[in-house]
C-alpha cells in the first residue's frame, strides 16, 4: 500500500505487520486536515493453506465494507471526527483509544502502559468508568492533584505514589486534554489554567542502590534465573530493563581484544557501545542464533515483585530491577572512575543527569568519615 493519501480518498486500509507474521488492519483516515487511525480488530494470517487464503479473503472483504461504511458516513457527516459523540461524552472512551493507537502504531510498551497506568488513577479519583468531558473543569483538575498527593500505588497499594508518578500523571493528563482539544472533541485544557505552584514538581530523587556486598549476597539467592542473571546483568552493564528486555544475540559484536555490546537504547534511542566484562560475560546464556533474544525476561511489574519478594530478608532496601542501574553507577565511582566516564557509560546526554550519583558518593564518603569519630 503506498504511504499518501490522495486528495479524493478519505480513508486508506493498511496493514501493520505484528507477531506470528500476522497483519493487523487498520483505517488511516485523513478529513479536513486531520488524521486518525481505526484499528479494526480485523487480522491477516500468513497463507499456507486454501483455507488461510480464503480467511484472507474474506477478513480483506470486511475492512473493506468497513472502510466503504466510514467514507460514507464522513462524507454525511454523520461520523465526522469532531462529532464522535461517545468519544465527546466520555473521557475514559478518548484516553483509552489513544493509549490503544500509542500501542498499536509504535509497539513501545512504556508510553502506552503509562496512559492505561494514568486512566486507571483517574478512574479512582472519580469513582467511575464515566467521564464527561464537560465535568473536566479548572476545579476538577485541582482536585485530582490534591488526590494524587495521597494516592496509593496501583501495584503496591499500601504505599504512597511518588512524586516523580504524580508528575507523570499530570502530564499524560494534560497531553490527553490537548488531544482532545486538536481533534474539537473538547473546547478547553483547565490545566492551563492552573499555578505551575499548584502542580507537582520534579523532587530530588532518593536513589537507591546496592553495595558489592548485597550484589554478592543477591548472587547467593536461589530464585528464578529468567529475572536473577538480567537484574545481576543490569548491576555489570548499567542499562535499563527496557534494553535488556530488547537484547538479542546479533547485538554482541566480537572483536581482536573485546566483546561489545552495541544497541540503540529504548529511552533515548542512541547508539550505544558497551565491552562486557568477566561478570556480565558469566551471565550470558547459550548463545542462539542472531535474531533470538539472550534473556527471557517476565514484565517488569512481575520482575520486581519476585525481587522484592526473594531480598527482603537479606538485603533492608526495597529492590526492584531499576536499583541495578543505580547500582552500576556507584560501584563505578567507588571504583574511583570519572563521573563523565559514567555518564557515557549509562547513555545520559547530559553529565548534569549523572550529577545526582555524585551527591551519593559525597555522603557515602561522609559517613565513612564519620566513623573516625569513634577512636
Amino acid at each position: 500500500m503506498s504511504k499518501g493519501i490522495n486528495s479524493k480518498e478519505i480513508a486508506r486500509l493498511r496493514e501493520k505487520p505484528i507477531k506470528n507474521d500476522c497483519k493487523s488492519l487498520y483505517l488511516d483516515i485523513y478529513y479536513k486536515g486531520k488524521r486518525q487511525y481505526e484499528f479494526l480488530n480485523l487480522y491477516l494470517v500468513p497463507e499456507k493453506t486454501a483455507t488461510d487464503k480464503l480467511q484472507n479473503k474474506e477478513t480483506l472483504r470486511t475492512a473493506q465494507a468497513i472502510k466503504a461504511q466510514r467514507i460514507i458516513d464522513l462524507n454525511n457527516c454523520n461520523n465526522d471526527l469532531t462529532n464522535n459523540q461517545l468519544v465527546r461524552a466520555n473521557f475514559f472512551d478518548f484516553a483509552t483509544k489513544i493509549a490503544d493507537i500509542k500501542k498499536e502504531l509504535t509497539g513501545e510498551r512504556g508510553t502506552c502502559m503509562s496512559y492505561y497506568a494514568t486512566i486507571r488513577q483517574i478512574k479512582q479519583f472519580v469513582g467511575s468508568e464515566i467521564l464527561p468531558f464537560k465535568d473536566i473543569n479548572k476545579d476538577f483538575c485541582v482536585r485530582f492533584i490534591e488526590y494524587l498527593k495521597t494516592a496509593k500505588s496501583t501495584i503496591h497499594p499500601t504505599e504512597n505514589i511518588t512524586g516523580h508518578t504524580q508528575l507523570l500523571y499530570v502530564r499524560n493528563f494534560q497531553t490527553l486534554l490537548n488531544r482532545a482539544v486538536k481533534e474539537d472533541i473538547n473546547t478547553k485544557n483547565y490545566f492551563q489554567q492552573i499555578d505551575k505552584e499548584l502542580k507537582p514538581r520534579k523532587h530530588e530523587v532518593d536513589i537507591k542502590y546496592l553495595t558489592a556486598e548485597e550484589v554478592k549476597q543477591i548472587e547467593l539467592l536461589e530464585f528464578d534465573n529468567n529475572i536473577k542473571k538480567p537484574f545481576l546483568f543490569s548491576c555489570y552493564t548499567g542499562l535499563r530493563y527496557s534494553d535488556i528486555k530488547a537484547l538479542k544475540w546479533e547485538n554482541i559484536k566480537l572483536t581482536e581484544n573485546l566483546i561489545l555490546l552495541q544497541l540503540k537504547t529504548k529511552k533515548t534511542s542512541k547508539n550505544q557501545y558497551l565491552p562486557l566484562n568477566q561478570k556480565a560475560l558469566e551471565l550470558l546464556p547459550d548463545r542462539k542464533t542472531d535474531n533470538d533474544f539472550i534473556f527471557d525476561l517476565p514484565a517488569n511489574s512481575y520482575s520486581n515483585v519476585v525481587l522484592r519478594n526473594v531480598t527482603a530478608n537479606v538485603i533492608k532496601k526495597r529492590v526492584t530491577f531499576h536499583v541495578a542501574r543505580h547500582t552500576h553507577a556507584t560501584l563505578l565511582l567507588n571504583k574511583g572512575v570519572s563521573i563523565e566516564t559514567v555518564s557515557e557509560i549509562l547513555g545520559h546526554s547530559n553529565v548534569a543527569t549523572t550529577q545526582i550519583y555524585a551527591k551519593i558518593m559525597g555522603s557515602t564518603i561522609k559517613y565513612a568519615i564519620d566513623k573516625l569519630n569513634d577512636l
